[in-house]
């Protein structure tokens, strides 16, 4: 094998484990987000359920934090 030959086999590999690194972080980035998203619709039901249990909202119904629920069953299932 030829000096050029593995020059560029070693260009080669390093484009390809950048592409990796690239696409890995993105998919991290996208994980961290629904779990932020998560934990935000989280933070909503408790609150709804903390008001509703001390008095400091009457009214409290399911459909209050149904949506909540619902999106966050989406996000764990992506």
């Amino acid at each position: 094998m030829s000096f050029f030959d593995k020059l560029k086999s070693g260009v080669t590999d390093a484009g390809n484990k950048a592409k990796l690194a690239v696409e890995v972080n993105r998919l991290k980035l996208q994980n961290h987000s629904k779990q932020k998203e998560i934990d935000q619709n989280f933070q909503k039901i408790g609150k709804q359920v903390f008001l509703s249990l001390t008095g400091r909202t009457v009214d409290f119904q399911e459909e209050q934090i149904r949506p909540f629920v619902d999106r966050t069953l989406q996000l764990e299932k992506e």
